[in-house]
């Protein structure tokens, strides 16, 4: 039974509620408001404020509407008897579609739930139809925060990331074409196949659109409205199929597709311990339609897009399979510990349920519990669970969600971990587990600890509470700000009708909270927690901001609107080039601006600006070049790839995130830096129509593997011309292969390069090679899951030095870990440096940090941390007693300040004792890496200090316990 009750912002019943035309209630199954407009789904009208509706065991979505006020779209699980709908005023919200300038009848607007972070694809909600004028509408609650994706089959779909950021007109594009012409195995045309395209919109949402066609009496099909980049096609029904997933630089022509017979083949999934079934395992191969083991462990799949299978049931350890046959491609780069294993279908394995292919899946070790807050009672509300397991060479996670009475479930390899449970309404608790195969460890209620936690009240400039005001915190972790952000390791809070929150689970020292709210600028502010306890940030005042308006001559382009002088680690302001600009409203004031204009995707434009106050114009039209050349390897033509990075100072750390949306692939650097990528040839030849100019970084990755070290290169600003740029690079300097302990080949491990050189793949056979190397001694490692090699000098004499080595992998492999005790210390952070390599992070938990320091190893080494708001700075000291002894370094002697007082918005850098630059180091917990004049560095150990603005520098010397204010003039 389903019992929702209307309820207006104040929780009293809703105004309109008790009217005579009553009250409203639509509702249906999830899957119905996917396929059904929004004006077709069943709807119920009452006189009460209650009601009670008879429904299918699975989740629904339900909407209420009252004389002028609607609630949001709600679901209700199954699990759920009741649902409480808060009735707000109501936004009649139309949008006119159009295309070619003209009314588009048969488009689509969805709303849209944004994916979790970038591991997700975005989910439609639901949608309405355009009528002959091109108009459709949704009656939506103002708090509403859906996306908006308006689309046509044979057009490009536009998305935007809010319903009240969508203009009134959306022009839908061309898009790309997708031509061809269907035929059977004789290489007769087939008339009349439906056919069903899938692209990604081209926006920072991973938001699918579909395409369709029909075959003609010749077979030929035209699907128009691409997007650049992955695409897939597949038939839509029918006797013969096809399915082959793509990229897209401009329209293709696909030819003849040659439709076939399904093809159908039986598993079935045991324990691969006792050879018993495995009744509801879930498998699935890439592009298709996930399958459920019966209680014989029987299930029938279909290939489509590709051979290999993934499968996952409770209890065991997620496998991949790579079918043979069908063309079958070996792997290239496998999600790591996750390789398919290969399966060979002979004779009539596979062609009935008495003679399935057998598939065992290796029992896991799974961990279970339930977190709750530190009064024991309360469960964590919106937690998460991050496991991480220290392999050779790093370590790997695995993460989920908690339920909502903070239970969870966690299938992982066996071996040991470190359990992070992390919630809004809690304090961060790490525990360490560890188990064999087949395990189950009930960790029964784990009670959070104490954290420090801040309250306040969000107001408006007149003082008027801000109900439903977003605050956020972004946990600091060892991978950075911008990693964290996008990998979900945010706390999110709202305030209530009185604009009162309450944050809990802050680190000790400073943090910065974000708030956001409709008709008002983001802001962030910071607060700081010297001990556990309640931090009161008062009254949090919101100003209503300033307009920027972005006027280009790139229409339909994207603008990305970034205040500050840095990438803001939780996303610029985004709009589209309408009619020559694109305006943004509640735009913060005394920040810099960032202004970047993309076209499809394409960074085409970028301006920066100094802080303002008022209303502002700013001009950024295209400014790119065109960019050629030739890359060559020991005088022969190069093959692969290109990747360009902009040259930047103090980039955040960043990382690749791959997202699966059916058939197929959507890839996302999450960086503060550009990124552009160039195919090269089989000439040698790239080119790259549109780049801006400056300065670049650039990195060759042939074909067979072993990226090359990045060059510095200069693209001029030359509007108009084209720019050649050649790369040339020497030959194969170390070849090898990497094998086991029984001398079989190992596929897919990594081949760490010192010094100066990343990792490179092996290939399926275990082979490697390294290319272009300069005269030197280097030490190579090889490592695969836990195992590792040991390290293998190589010295090459010359530039036309060739080497050949094996490396074997090794189970219990040398650790060159140093060990970091803080006396007193809670969690935080400890950076690591070595002469002449790149810094190391680790995370300090219990006042322990331990890391493991990469080779080559040098002779001196020095550490940076900060520990419950505290910063420990030592300087050069030598790298072999400390690995063997270990450091032992006290927080709680830093007690010094520096106060920086005198001229407004002036930029500060800090470099403090061992000439750590404090700026580089805390943007780690989100900050800037300059300090600014009315800022407090507190929590310093005493030492001398080195202050840079402009072209002035200052020395101060602090003393424990004592603040040294400085004159920045």
């Amino acid at each position: 039974m389903l019992v929702p009750e209307a309820s207006s912002s104040n929780g009293e019943p809703a105004v309109g509620t008790a009217a005579a035309a009553g009250f409203e209630v639509v509702a249906a199954p999830v899957a119905m408001w996917r396929e059904v407009p929004r004006d077709l789904l069943p709807s119920t009208t009452v006189e009460s404020g209650s009601l009670s509706l008879l429904r299918s065991d699975e989740t629904w979505r339900v909407q209420g509407l009252a004389g002028g006020l609607a609630s949001t779209w709600r679901e209700v699980k199954p699990e759920d008897s009741s649902v409480e709908l808060a009735l707000h005023e109501a936004v009649e919200f139309t949008v006119q579609a159009t295309a070619a300038g003209a009314p588009l009848a048969g488009a689509r607007m969805y709303l849209v739930r944004p994916g979790l972070g970038v591991y997700s694809v975005s989910e439609p909600l639901g949608f309405g139809i355009s009528d002959a004028e091109g108009k459709v509408s949704l009656t939506l609650s103002e708090r509403e925060r859906s996306a908006v994706l308006v689309s046509h089959v044979a057009w490009n779909a536009s998305v935007f990331e809010r319903f009240d950021e969508t203009p009134a007109v959306v022009e839908l594009g061309p898009g790309l074409n997708l031509t061809g012409r269907t035929v059977d195995p004789e290489g007769m045309p087939v008339t009349g196949v439906r056919l069903l395209g899938l692209s990604w919109v081209a926006d920072e949402l991973a938001v699918m659109q579909r395409h369709l066609g029909l075959s003609g009496p010749d077979g030929r099909f035209l699907l128009t409205g691409f997007a650049k980049g992955a695409a897939s096609l597949q038939t839509d029904g029918g006797d013969l199929e096809y399915s082959q997933a793509f990229d897209l630089e401009g329209p293709m022509d696909l030819g003849s597709i040659v439709l076939t017979a399904p093809e159908h083949c039986w598993i079935q999934v045991v324990d691969a311990s006792h050879g018993t079934p495995v009744p509801e395992a879930r498998a699935l191969f890439e592009g298709g339609e996930a399958t459920t083991t019966d209680r014989d462990g029987l299930a029938r799949v279909s290939p489509r897009f590709g051979r290999i299978l993934l499968v996952n049931a409770k209890g065991y350890r997620t496998a991949r399979f790579r079918f043979a046959g069908g063309g079958a491609a070996a792997e290239t780069n496998p999600p790591p510990g996750l390789a398919a294993r290969h399966v060979d279908v002979t004779g009539d394995a596979g062609a009935a349920a008495e003679t399935p292919v057998v598939l065992r899946l290796a029992p896991a070790f799974t961990v279970e519990g339930v977190f709750v807050a530190a009064d024991g009672v309360t469960p964590a509300a919106s937690g998460r669970l991050v496991a991480s397991q220290s392999v050779a060479g790093g370590s790997r996670t695995s993460n989920g969600a908690l339920g909502a009475d903070g239970s969870f479930s966690l299938d992982l390899e066996p071996g040991a971990y470190t359990l992070e449970l992390t919630a809004g309404n809690t304090g961060r608790r790490v525990l360490e587990v560890s188990g064999s195969a087949g395990e189950t460890r009930d960790l029964g209620i784990i009670v959070a600890p104490a954290s420090a936690w801040v309250s306040g009240t969000v107001v408006s400039p007149e003082y008027a509470p801000v109900p439903g005001a977003r605050i956020s915190y972004l946990r600091p972790t060892e991978f950075g700000a911008l990693m964290a952000r996008m990998m979900g390791r945010v706390a999110e809070v709202t305030a209530n009708a009185d604009g009162y929150f309450e944050m809990h689970g802050l680190e000790l020292g400073p943090s910065s909270l974000r708030v956001e709210a409709e008709g008002f600028a983001p802001l962030e502010f910071e607060v700081e927690a010297a001990a556990i306890q309640w931090v009161d940030a008062g009254f949090v005042e919101l100003s209503r901001g300033r307009r920027i308006t972005v006027r280009s001559d790139v229409e339909g382009g994207v603008v990305n609107l970034d205040p500050g002088a840095e990438q803001d680690p939780l996303g610029p302001m985004t709009g589209k080039v309408v009619d020559g600009e694109a305006r943004f409203e509640n735009v913060p004031e005394e920040e810099s601006l960032r202004v970047r204009v993309l076209d499809e995707g394409v960074p085409v434009c970028e301006r920066r600006e100094e802080a303002g106050t008022g209303d502002e114009v700013i001009r950024c039209d295209r400014s790119t070049v065109t960019v050629t050349g030739l890359v060559t390897a020991a005088g022969q033509p190069g093959d692969g790839r290109l990747i360009w990075h902009s040259r930047q100072e103090n980039p955040h750390p960043e990382g690749v995130f791959h997202t699966l949306g059916g058939s197929i692939r959507r890839t996302r650097v999450a960086t503060s830096k550009l990124e552009l990528m160039a195919s090269v040839d089989h000439e040698g030849r790239y080119r790259i129509e549109s780049m801006l100019p400056g300065d670049w970084y650039v990195s060759w990755y042939p074909l067979e593997g072993g990226g090359q070290e990045r060059r510095e290169v200069t693209v001029p600003d030359a509007p108009d011309e084209e720019v050649v740029l050649d790369f040339r690079y020497g030959g194969v300097s170390i070849e090898g292969i990497v094998v086991d302990s029984d001398g079989q080949p190992v596929a897919h491990a990594a081949v760490d390069v010192f010094p100066r050189r990343g990792a490179v793949v092996a290939g399926e056979n275990g082979r490697f090679q390294v290319m272009e190397l300069p005269p030197g001694v280097y030490q190579l490692r090889a490592r695969y899951r836990h195992q590792r090699s040991d390290l293998t000098d190589v010295e090459l004499r010359d530039y036309d030095d060739r080497q050949s080595l094996q490396l074997e992998l090794l189970d219990n492999p040398r650790n060159d870990e140093l060990v970091i005790r803080l006396t007193g210390g809670g969690g935080g952070f400890c950076f690591v440096e070595m002469e002449a390599s790149p810094q190391q992070v680790t995370r300090v938990d219990n006042g322990v940090a331990t890391i493991e320091l990469p080779p080559p190893l040098t002779e001196r080494a020095r550490v940076a941390c900060q520990v419950d708001g505290r910063w420990v700075l030592t300087g050069w000291q030598p790298l072999e007693p400390i690995l063997e002894r270990g450091i032992e370094l006290d927080p709680f002697e830093s007690e010094s300040s520096i106060i920086l007082s005198g001229e407004p918005s002036t930029a500060v850098q800090v470099t403090g004792p061992g000439g750590w630059d404090l700026g580089s180091l805390r943007i780690w917990f989100g900050g800037a890496t300059v300090f600014e004049v009315g800022e407090t560095i507190s929590n310093l150990p005493e030492g001398e200090y080195t202050l840079r603005w402009g072209n002035q520098l200052r020395t101060v010397w602090t003393e424990r316990r004592r603040a040294a204010e400085v004159e920045i003039e």
